[in-house]
């Protein structure tokens, strides 16, 4: 079983986004999304973020088997203020 790529796939349809897509919000091929979803490619750390700050999850929530990705993900969160942090 692949859980990064089953984690991926469940984000990505949690928003409502084709391979294509997704694609172009992380600059990356849709062909590289399929072969992560179908865990025939692993991802790198600069991609683990990406993806991570995209959808509003922390890198151990993708990475971790045994984490799992909290229920009340909002689909329809943009990747935009992913990575905003409050400031004092």
């Amino acid at each position: 079983m692949n859980k990064f790529g089953d984690k991926l796939r469940m984000l990505r349809k949690k928003r409502n986004l084709t391979l294509q897509q997704l694609g172009v919000q992380l600059e990356v091929h849709h062909t590289y999304i399929s072969q992560l979803e179908m865990g025939k490619r692993s991802p790198n750390a600069a991609m683990i973020l990406k993806i991570a700050d995209l959808f509003q999850v922390t890198t151990d929530q993708l990475m971790r088997d045994e984490l799992t990705l909290d229920a009340t993900i909002n689909p329809h969160t943009t990747s935009e203020g992913a990575c905003s942090e409050s400031k004092p």
